[in-house]
């Protein structure tokens, strides 16, 4: 079953072009056996098979539509023929490169469409060998819609850590709006660090943790045990300090 994403020379009439021929059968073995390989889904906006000369084999429908030719006018063309000029240099060049030293390359380019413009586009081909014959297989796509994608995803990070810089502002906002309506009489003091350090008392004292206070001798550690026995459900409850120290 042939590739329903490549046009085959043969679904149309022959294009009249006596200096390059290929054997119809051998286009249909090397679809049938490169078919497998080139799917459909993920694929980038074009997709090709040129043979070692440069020759157009086959292609996906989005080359017809975007460069503007005919299935007919296609077939044979040489990859030279789509290259504004001032590209075509280092575009052959990278081709031979595969064929040469059988890796991947990346090239940007524009291609010229029939009708003459312009687009940009990244391509990128590597080497496939069937029945000891190399072919290039290759992808690309427009560089304007990889800017527009990569300007999109720049703003949404912008917009995200607006978002995340709103987010830590309100709470702070809350937790300071927090401590003044939830007073500590006996805790006095205006300071970010003792903020921090009772809204912290605020959010444990409702639980069942236990809670280890730490720090040196004369930092009110008791004060703050106090405060939390306060705010806790056990506040109707005795408050029962014990001296660890004198315990030992």
């Amino acid at each position: 079953m042939y590739s329903k994403i490549f046009y085959l020379y043969h679904r149309y009439k022959q294009p009249k072009t006596p200096h390059y021929s290929m054997d119809q059968k051998k286009i249909n073995d090397l679809l049938n056996k490169l078919s497998g390989k080139m799917v459909l889904e993920g694929m980038p906006e074009l997709a090709y098979i040129f043979d070692n000369q440069g020759k157009m084999l086959m292609w996906n429908k989005n080359i017809e539509s975007i460069l503007g030719y005919s299935a007919a006018e296609l077939f044979g063309k040489d990859i030279s023929d789509f290259i504004a000029p001032e590209y075509q240099e280092k575009t052959l060049a990278a081709m031979e490169a595969i064929f040469r030293e059988k890796k991947e390359q990346t090239v940007e380019y524009e291609l010229i469409t029939k009708s003459g413009k312009r687009i940009p586009y990244i391509g990128s081909g590597s080497l496939t060998i069937v029945d000891n014959e190399e072919y290039f297989v290759g992808m690309a796509i427009s560089t304007d819609k990889l800017k527009k994608t990569e300007r999109l995803l720049k703003e949404q990070i912008s917009e995200t850590e607006q978002l995340k810089n709103e987010l830590y502002a309100e709470n702070i906002y809350l937790r300071e709006e927090y401590i003044e309506q939830h007073d500590f009489d006996e805790i006095i003091g205006k300071s970010q660090l003792l903020k921090d350090a009772l809204f912290q008392v605020q959010q444990v004292a409702p639980t069942d943790s236990i809670v280890l206070l730490k720090g040196e001798t004369g930092t009110d550690k008791e004060r703050f045990a106090m405060a939390i026995h306060q705010k806790s459900k056990r506040k109707d409850h005795a408050f029962i300090k014990v001296n660890c120290h004198s315990a030992n």
